[in-house]
């Protein structure tokens, strides 16, 4: 099977596909990223950008988008074009604009701090599942990651400590892997379906 990796990064993904048998490739504008998958995990990732890649590329079994359509202009127009190259697609957006956003912002020393220069679109379930219903795409599974809010309305402000943040991190890791698989897989599906999570993760079909 085949698989393109849109705004692969550091390809940890990409590297990971391929341990499970995929034959993965990725796109990466980033020269540092390109440098650190070169050097670190010895793949070369393209700097070709997607746009050239959409009109250009070879079809693909399946596409990857994480932390991406943020970032684009036109992210109906990606969307609408990848359909008609990938049959499935992995996506992962942040999950903007959410009750406990609005609970942890009344208590948060740094108020909307999800606000990001680099992100001109920002994502709800209601809005992404609209988007991607109009582009092509119908949706097989609803996922999400952990609330992290949650630790803010607990009283962990790491918006005001930035040493906070990473332990927080460390803590929500290390509580899942000790999970058994299904059980965590059960409990993304579960956020997925109620749209509570920091990051909403789609798996779709074209």
């Amino acid at each position: 099977n085949t698989l393109m990796d849109f705004g692969a990064g550091f390809g940890h993904f990409v590297a990971l596909a391929r341990e499970q048998g995929w034959a993965a490739e990725g796109l990466e504008p980033s020269p540092a990223a390109r440098i650190y998958a070169r050097e670190k995990l010895g793949m070369e990732l393209s700097p070709t950008m997607a746009s050239t890649w959409l009109k250009n590329g070879t079809d693909v079994d399946a596409a990857a988008a994480m932390w991406l359509l943020e970032h684009l202009r036109s992210p109906l127009q990606f969307l609408q074009e990848l359909s008609f190259r990938a049959s499935a697609l992995l996506l992962v957006v942040p999950n903007e604009w959410t009750k406990a956003q609005h609970l942890a912002n009344e208590r948060a020393a740094k108020p909307y701090w999800w606000i990001d220069h680099t992100h001109i679109n920002y994502f709800t379930k209601e809005s992404l599942g609209q988007l991607l219903d109009k582009a092509g795409w119908e949706v097989v599974s609803w996922m999400a990651t952990y609330q992290v809010e949650d630790a803010i309305i607990a009283g962990h402000d790491y918006t005001s400590d930035p040493s906070i943040g990473p332990r927080i991190g460390a803590g929500i890791r290390a509580a899942e892997l000790e999970m058994a698989a299904e059980m965590r897989r059960g409990l993304y599906h579960h956020r997925g379906q109620y749209g509570t999570g920091r990051d909403l993760i789609v798996i779709a079909r074209s």
